[in-house]
């Protein structure tokens, strides 16, 4: 499952959305995080012309989140500070130039509703 919602196109994390960590909830199940590397748009072409791409994958330890807190807009802060440290835990195992907003974490707010 893709935190972020969809396959990044361009090397770089992406803001995570909070469905990942709403699943999590519901279901109880520890997070297995997993890193890949080198799957950007260059992956195919670079493919077909043989050049023998690439590709990392890193699988992290299970994580388990913190319970889901409140009602309104306190829950919807609380399940994207959860899908917010799913996306850390995946930083931590890529490169500086693949984390994007994930880079410095301090940055991170979570939006007002």
């Amino acid at each position: 499952m893709a935190p972020e919602g969809r396959r990044a196109h361009q090397p770089g994390m992406n803001r995570a959305r909070p469905g990942a960590a709403f699943i999590v909830e519901k279901t109880g199940a520890q997070v297995v995080p997993v890193a890949i590397v080198g799957t950007s748009d260059q992956f195919l072409p670079d493919a077909f012309r043989f050049k023998h791409p690439k590709v990392a994958m890193h699988i992290g330890k299970p994580i388990q989140l913190p319970p889901v807190q409140g009602r309104g807009a306190e829950r919807r802060r609380s399940l994207q500070a959860n899908a917010d440290q799913i996306m850390l835990s995946i930083a931590s195992m890529m490169p500086p130039e693949y984390r994007g907003v994930y880079l410095h974490p301090e940055d991170l707010s979570c939006p007002e509703e």
